[in-house]
């Protein structure tokens, strides 16, 4: 959501978009956030920081649980590589 760009097929999406119907794509290119003005830098850096609250929280010992209210099958695995990207190790998140 705070990355997401009006217009746009969010990243986690883009894999499968064309194989979805219509509707459904362009329901797609409304997801997101739309910063009030002047805002888009600090949703950039409240993106961050969540990422970094996820790594912490794993870091002290906190157990993650991925899931997800969007389109299920699809979004986990943009969940997942978040999850790494916050430095879980992949092999963690699969189990």
């Amino acid at each position: 959501m705070f990355n997401a760009s009006s217009g746009k097929i969010p990243r986690g999406f883009q894999p499968i978009a064309s194989r979805l119907p219509p509707q459904v794509r362009r329901g797609l290119m409304s997801e997101g956030l739309t910063p009030p003005s002047g805002m888009k830098e600090r949703y950039r850096q409240s993106f961050t920081k969540m990422l970094q609250l996820v790594g912490l929280m794993y870091r002290a010992g906190i157990p993650i649980e991925d899931g997800t209210d969007s389109m299920a099958g699809f979004t986990l695995q943009r969940e997942l590589e978040l999850d790494v990207q916050a430095g879980i190790p992949a092999n963690r998140m699969l189990r």
